[in-house]
């Protein structure tokens, strides 16, 4: 399952969500750098990309307070009254 997750290549897949998307992402991210990050937001069309100062790859943990600000909000502005 590791090597199906590592050796799939599923970008073309991207372009096909249709909902409001939210990246997360840390600049200090070395196992998916800002290039990563920027592609995914080229590619999904409703993406919106949130860069967390200092933070690297597990944002949610490194950084819990501006990651769970970043997520409510976006919620809040997505949801449905």
């Amino acid at each position: 399952m590791a090597t199906a997750l590592a050796e799939g290549d599923t970008r073309d897949l991207l372009p096909r969500i249709k909902v409001p998307t939210l990246l997360i992402w840390g600049d200090a991210d070395k196992r998916s750098p800002m290039n990563i990050a920027h592609q995914l937001e080229s590619a999904i069309l409703a993406a919106k990309l949130v860069v967390l100062p200092g933070v690297g790859h597990v944002s949610n943990l490194e950084a819990p307070a501006a990651f769970n600000a970043t997520l409510r909000e976006f919620l809040l502005t997505h949801s449905e009254s």
